[in-house]
């Protein structure tokens, strides 16, 4: 479970990075996504937290890809 979670994250990172880029920015990019992505970085900032579980992780791939997705 762990190391899908990974790769599904590399995934959506390499995806969102290509889709920021196109958008001409992070701002833009964001601005396209609104409430979605905003929900996102505070996950992102929650998952960074000394105690990620695996459980955190899961959920954070299947967003990320979730969003990777538009």
């Amino acid at each position: 479970a762990r190391d899908r979670s990974v790769a599904a994250l590399a995934e959506a990172r390499r995806v969102i990075t290509a889709g920021v880029v196109s958008a001409g920015g992070l701002d833009a990019w964001l601005a396209e996504r609104g409430e979605k992505a905003l929900r996102l970085v505070k996950l992102a900032r929650d998952a960074s937290a000394p105690r990620l579980t695996l459980s955190k992780l899961s959920v954070a791939a299947d967003l990320f890809a979730e969003l990777a997705r538009g």
